[in-house]
């Protein structure tokens, strides 16, 4: 496995400066249950990974009550989906998604933004965002959108 240099923004902003400075050879990682087995496997060799686990907005679950909209960021975990009585009682196509995912220590760190970027046919959560509509939000940087 190459060596990486492993960076941990706290916000957004700190995140897409890090990213712009080693665009070629930089990249994000949430739970990290896809990238690291990559960087292990020799398939991805980034010369330094962004950690998005200290941006705490990324971690928010909440439902707007005024509006029913239900807001879930990337790096919540299954687990946590899967432990809300919010998602389990008003999002229970949600919870039956999340909660067949992998093991349980797969569960504890993946996240439902790894799991939807990753794009893969077995990405168990992308079912019911795309049934309930889901909406995916992303910044943008001076390069595109913020991947």
């Amino acid at each position: 496995m190459k060596a990486f240099k492993y960076l941990s923004p706290t916000t957004v902003e700190e995140a897409i400066a890090f990213h712009g400075r080693h665009s070629e050879t930089a990249k994000y990682i949430g739970g990290g249950t896809d990238v690291i087995v990559k960087v292990k496997e020799g398939w991805m060799e980034p010369d330094y990974l962004i950690s998005l686990k200290k941006i705490e907005e990324m971690s928010e679950l909440h439902k707007n009550d005024a509006t029913g909209e239900l807001s879930i960021g990337a790096m919540v975990t299954h687990a946590t989906l899967e432990k809300s009585f919010m998602i389990r009682n008003e999002y229970p196509i949600i919870y039956d998604a999340v909660s067949n995912i992998g093991s349980l220590q797969v569960r504890n760190v993946g996240t439902i933004g790894g799991n939807l970027i990753n794009a893969v046919p077995s990405a168990d959560g992308a079912i019911p965002l795309i049934a309930l509509d889901g909406v995916a939000l992303m910044a943008l940087t001076a390069n595109g959108p913020w991947r």
